[in-house]
C-alpha cells in the first residue's frame, strides 16, 4: 500500500511539530509494510540535506522540494499532483498549505481515499489569523473534498472543531499523535542510588 504525504515540513526540518510527528508515523508505517511517499518543502532543513532528489529513508521515499515561496509552492504542488494517481491513500496534514489543498482536491476528483489531519488549524482562535485567506481555502476544501475524507483528530476539542466545520456526519477518527520513544534502559542498583544522592 502506498500513502502519499504532501507536507510543508518533514524531519529533519526544525520548522514545526508535524515535522517530527509525521516522521514517527511514517517510520512506523514502513515497519508495518506500508510505502509512505513524502513530498515536503525545504523549509527549516539543515544545510546538508539534498534538495530536489528522491531519498530512500527509514520513513519511506522522501523528496525535499526547493520552495522559495511557501504561499505559492508550485514545484512541490506539481510533484505531489504527479504522485496522486499512484497512491492508494492521500494523507493531508494541513488545511491551509496550498500544495496540500491542491493535492486533496486532485485526490477527491480521482476517487482516492483521503485522511485529513487538521493539526489544530480549525480551532476558532487559529481561524482568526489570515481570516480571508483561510476562508478561501476552507470553501475550496468544502466544495471539492467535503465529508469525503476520514478526518483525524487528536483530542475531543479537535473532533468538535472538525464537526463544526464539516458537519456532524463527517467521519472522524480520534487518535493522539504518535510519539516514538527510545527503548527503556535497564539501570543497575548502583546507578539508581546515584540518582537519589
Amino acid at each position: 500500500m502506498k500513502i502519499l504525504f504532501p507536507l510543508e515540513v518533514f524531519y529533519p526540518s526544525l520548522a514545526g511539530g508535524p515535522a517530527n510527528s509525521v516522521y514517527w508515523i511514517t517510520k512506523r508505517l514502513v515497519r508495518c509494510g506500508v510505502n509512505p511517499v513524502i513530498i515536503a518543502s525545504d523549509t527549516g532543513l539543515p544545510a546538508n540535506i539534498e534538495i530536489n532528489k528522491w531519498i530512500k529513508s527509514d520513513a519511506g521515499d522522501v523528496i525535499y522540494v526547493r520552495t522559495p515561496n511557501r504561499r505559492i509552492p508550485l514545484s512541490q504542488t506539481l510533484k505531489a499532483l504527479a504522485q496522486v494517481r499512484r497512491a492508494d491513500i492521500v494523507q493531508i496534514s494541513s488545511v491551509f498549505y496550498p500544495a496540500n489543498t491542491a493535492t486533496a482536491i486532485a485526490a477527491s476528483l480521482l476517487g482516492k481515499k483521503i485522511v485529513f489531519s487538521p493539526r489544530g488549524e480549525l480551532d476558532p482562535k487559529a481561524l482568526e489569523f489570515s481570516r480571508w485567506r483561510k476562508k478561501l481555502f476552507l470553501s475550496l476544501v468544502k466544495l471539492f473534498v467535503g465529508r469525503r475524507p476520514v478526518y483525524h483528530s487528536t483530542c475531543d476539542e479537535e473532533t468538535k472543531y472538525i464537526r463544526n466545520m464539516f458537519g456532524e456526519r463527517a467521519s472522524v477518527v480520534q487518535i493522539p499523535n504518535f510519539i516514538e520513544l527510545p527503548e527503556l534502559k535497564e539501570r543497575s542498583q548502583q546507578s539508581l542510588s546515584l540518582i537519589h544522592i
